[in-house]
């Protein structure tokens, strides 16, 4: 495969790991090895430790792009106590999207149990209820739609009341 080189960089870093050994990462530290190493110093915080911001018409059509092949255990990862790990906030036409084949999403475990679902959620060691909840702050019931491939469509009526 012949590479193309690009048009346009502003700068790149090459971390050369010579020491014949593969780096592991450190979740409460710095890594054995790394590529880019960010850490606030002296008396007040830092507002941000990695921002992109553009100051006039060109933008970068992917901000941050992590090509195939090129991250082994994890793409990211977030080992801090931080109030929100991911915080959402711009108006998106797609918030999260996560492509047919991406993968599984697991929401309370690190790993699937089943290799099957595209969507696991768990409660964990301890009674978590309701595992999952769905609400509209119109007041009103809603509706959830289920649909398949043969375009066979189920809608679910909650009406937003509790039973007991």
């Amino acid at each position: 495969m012949k590479l193309i080189p690009p048009a346009a960089v502003g700068a790149e870093i090459a971390s050369d790991n010579e020491t014949l050994t593969a780096g592991t990462y450190n979740p409460t530290g710095p890594s054995s090895t790394m590529g880019i190493h960010l850490h606030p110093v002296g008396t007040a915080d830092v507002g941000c430790g990695l921002q992109i911001n553009h100051t006039s018409t060109p933008i970068f059509r992917v901000g941050i792009g992590i090509t195939a092949g090129s991250a082994g255990d994890s793409s990211f990862r977030d080992d801090s106590s931080s109030t929100a790990s991911l915080d959402i906030r711009g108006s998106h036409t797609t918030a999260l999207g996560v492509a047919s084949g991406a993968g599984q999403v697991v929401i309370g475990a690190s790993s699937a149990s089943s290799a099957t679902p595209f969507l696991e959620v768990y409660g964990g060691s301890t009674t978590t209820d309701p595992i999952v909840q769905f609400g509209s702050g119109l007041g009103a019931g809603f509706s959830i739609l289920l649909h398949n491939a043969s375009g066979t469509s189920k809608q679910l009526s909650l009406m937003g009341q509790t039973s007991s």
